[in-house]
C-alpha cells in the first residue's frame, strides 16, 4: 500500500503523466498516503509531511496555517473533498517559482 501511494504522483497512461503539475502531484501524495493508510499510526502526519517535502524540494512553499493544514488533511480522510478539489486548493496556496 505504501509503494502504491508513493507511485501515484508519477503514474502514467499512454505515456502521459496522470498528475502533470506540481499541485496535482502534491495532491496525489497527500491523498493516496492518507487514504491507503499504510502505517499503524501517523498516516495523516506522514501524508502531509511527504506532500510538504515534495513541494519544498520543487522550489515551492505552502501558504497555510497549522489549523488550515490540519483541517485540509481531515477533509481528505473524511472524504469531504476529492483529490481534484485538493489539487485545486493546493494550486491556490502554493507560492514560489
Amino acid at each position: 500500500m505504501l509503494d502504491s501511494a508513493l507511485a501515484q504522483p508519477q503514474a502514467t497512461f499512454s505515456g502521459e503523466l496522470l498528475h502533470p503539475t506540481i499541485h496535482e502531484q502534491a495532491a496525489a501524495y497527500l491523498y493516496h498516503l492518507a487514504m491507503n493508510h499504510p502505517f499503524i499510526d501517523g498516516n495523516k502526519r506522514t501524508a502531509f509531511g511527504v506532500m510538504d517535502t515534495f513541494i519544498t524540494l520543487n522550489g515551492y512553499s505552502l501558504n497555510l496555517s497549522q489549523e488550515q493544514a490540519y483541517n485540509l488533511v481531515i477533509q481528505v480522510v473524511q472524504k469531504e473533498i476529492s483529490k481534484e478539489e485538493l489539487s485545486a486548493f493546493l494550486e491556490l496556496h502554493l507560492q514560489g517559482k
